[in-house]
This record gives structure tokens, C-alpha cells and sequence, in this order.
């Protein structure tokens, strides 16, 4: 098993609730709550990426502020893995099935990899920075499926 990254210096909670029910089974040693994923990303401990659907991503027309981007339907862990060497926090719109479903994908190859518990709609409600989705990105949506690096531009 592989120990969380060091939680110690709590920020006082975030007045949000997490919307996931931390009773739910479907959760796992592997979930992180927004506001600990965004304070762990904020102090450089782990990378925070967005594996949300293009049309999701275009629905909402904004991303966290300095993640990454990766299609998930043509993600691929050992590219994701050469990117960064810290550990991942994965968000989708949610928390289910896309970010659990990356996450995992990173942990088979050997790497630390979480998801957001509640997914970009957690993330905004515990106050995330946010920022526009960049042209790069966007051209997702017409068929280019390259990821992107923080601030949207292409590696």
C-alpha cells in the first residue's frame, strides 16, 4: 500500500462540503477530498490533472487554474507518468468512473495516483482557482486529442 502524501499541515476545513458521501462504498484508500487535493497541488506535493470529457470541458468553459488536461478516452499512463514525477490527484466532472478509472490506470505502472472525491464540481465549491480552457484544448473537440501542459500550451 502506498502512504498519502503528507497531510499534516491542515488548512482549517473548507466551509464547502465535500458532496461525496464519505460513507459510500464505492470510495477507497485512493480518494482525496477537494480541498486537500487543491492545498497539496497549491504547496507543489502533487500534480492535479483534469481527465474530463472534451464535452464536459466545454460544457463548464473553465479548468482548474494550472492543471493539465489529458483525453481520457485516449489516456495513456506511461505519457501521463513522464510528465511529473509527484504523485497525481485525477478530478473528472464528479469523481466516479473517468478519474477513478485513470487513476487506476497510473497505479498498475507503478505510480501514486488518487482521485478528487467529487470530482470539478467539488473542486469549485471548495473555492478552486479557476481559468479558461485554452485553444489548444479546446481543438479537442474537433478530433485533436493531444493533452496539454499547464496554461494550455502544447509540449
Amino acid at each position: 500500500m502506498t502512504a498519502r502524501p503528507d497531510s499534516s499541515r491542515h488548512h482549517p476545513q473548507s466551509p464547502h462540503a465535500d458532496p461525496v458521501d464519505p460513507d459510500d462504498p464505492m470510495l477507497s484508500e485512493h480518494r482525496l477530498r477537494a480541498p486537500e487535493a487543491l492545498r497539496l497541488h497549491a504547496d507543489g506535493v502533487l500534480r492535479l490533472l483534469d481527465v474530463r470529457k472534451a464535452p464536459a470541458r466545454e460544457a463548464a468553459g473553465a479548468t482548474v487554474a494550472e492543471t493539465a488536461w489529458r483525453d481520457p478516452l485516449s489516456f495513456d499512463p506511461n505519457a501521463v507518468a513522464a510528465d511529473d514525477a509527484r504523485p497525481f490527484a485525477l478530478y473528472c466532472v464528479h469523481g466516479h468512473e473517468v478519474s477513478q478509472n485513470a487513476a487506476e490506470a497510473l497505479r498498475r505502472i507503478g505510480r501514486v495516483a488518487y482521485f478528487v472525491g467529487g470530482g470539478f464540481e467539488a473542486l469549485c465549491a471548495a473555492g478552486a482557482p479557476l481559468g479558461p480552457l485554452g485553444p489548444l484544448e479546446r481543438s479537442a473537440q474537433s478530433g485533436t486529442t493531444q493533452g496539454t501542459r499547464d496554461g494550455g500550451e502544447q509540449r
